[in-house]
């Protein structure tokens, strides 16, 4: 392949991206730039046969809300292995999807990108010797496993972003609809990357970032009879012991109670970063409760707004981070990227990048 024969193949899949992102038909693309381009000539630039003037491409890049570096970028990474996953599509359109994968793909290039940049490029190497997954008891001797391989112990894991990426994961925030919790992936087989909706309260990001990080470590591991909701079952099954040992609670607790009030409860909300809900469930399987207290909480939650209101308070702290923005500050102070390169990978206005850049 040519030079200029790459130029078009990357422009014609940046461009399709980018009007996905933007839920645009070509139509609707075409009206969005007053005609200056025909629907036709837009079909053609995503075929990869014609290549647009550099006027238009910055007509283009307005429109579609991009940067004109992003046509020009590279296709360095393969995305077709990563799985996007949406456990909750009922009421989340195919146009919503497309875009936020897009979304998704672009944030992790510049994050990856991002990374070579200063040599911190390194492929994930833990591996959990866990044989075939077949029930909730594998995932959860498989969750004491991490802890102890992890030096987590019992305690609660006190910033679960900042965890995973010590040992290796990407972790990414988007805005993205109600519908969508998260989902994982690998990229080149090598990087691992998990997605989070950063809309969702702290209790729910949690549970849904070590929901995935099961998903990265066992979904070769599962027996091939699982159907794809037990499957998600026994990653929940990973996530709630992650957070909260069984062991742990019923130590707290006791081993059976007839009743156990929210008061009680909110502590260990507070303190491991884990939902009433998920305590509940939890106590309900370690059979701590009995299925008709189990039920009726549910019930109670579901008629009684004020009950509700109160079992649904996020308490648990959680310090924000975001490793992709030092590093992309990192390659700015070492001068090995520009201001306007930061703010291309950061995806913010130049003045924006340059006022938060303070040498010390």
């Amino acid at each position: 392949m040519t030079q200029m024969e790459q130029a078009y193949e990357i422009f014609a899949a940046r461009l399709k991206a980018a009007r996905i992102k933007e839920k645009l038909s070509l139509e609707a693309l075409a009206t969005g730039l007053d005609g200056v381009v025909s629907k036709q000539t837009l079909s053609r630039y995503e075929k990869g046969i014609m290549f647009p003037s550099s006027s238009i491409l910055i007509k283009l890049a307005r429109v579609l809300k991009v940067n004109v570096e992003y046509f020009l970028r590279p296709l360095n990474y393969d995305f077709s292995s990563m799985e996007f996953s949406f456990r909750r599509k009922r009421s989340i359109s195919v146009k919503e999807i497309d875009s936020l994968k897009v979304k998704i793909t672009d944030e992790i290039e510049r994050y990856l990108e991002a990374e070579s940049l200063i040599g911190e490029l390194k492929p994930f190497d833990y591996r959990v010797e866990s044989g075939i997954i077949t029930t909730p008891e594998d995932m959860i001797n498989n969750a004491k496993k991490v802890r102890k391989d992890w030096n987590l112990g019992e305690d609660p894991i006190s910033n679960i972003p900042i965890m995973l990426e010590e040992h290796g994961i990407k972790v990414i925030m988007v805005d993205a609809p109600a519908e969508f919790d998260g989902l994982s992936g690998t990229i080149d087989e090598k990087f691992p990357v998990i997605v989070l909706n950063k809309n969702k309260n702290v209790e729910r990001r949690r549970l849904t970032a070590l929901h995935e990080l099961a998903h990265i470590l066992f979904n070769k591991s599962f027996d091939s009879g699982l159907s794809e909701h037990q499957k998600e079952n026994l990653c929940n099954e990973f996530s709630s012991e992650m957070l909260l040992s069984g062991d742990f609670l019923v130590k707290v607790l006791g081993e059976k109670r007839k009743e156990i009030s929210v008061p009680e409860l909110q502590p260990i909300q507070q303190n491991f970063g884990i939902s009433i809900d998920a305590i509940v469930v939890k106590a309900y399987k370690l059979e701590m409760i009995s299925e008709s207290r189990f039920r009726g909480y549910f019930i109670r939650k579901n008629t009684n707004s004020k009950y509700k209101e109160l079992v649904e308070k996020s308490l648990f702290s959680e310090i924000p981070t975001n490793r992709f923005q030092t590093i992309v500050y990192k390659a700015l102070a070492q001068g090995l990227i520009t201001t306007s390169k930061a703010a291309y990978l950061l995806n913010k206005p130049v003045n924006e990048v340059s006022e938060s850049f303070n040498l010390v």
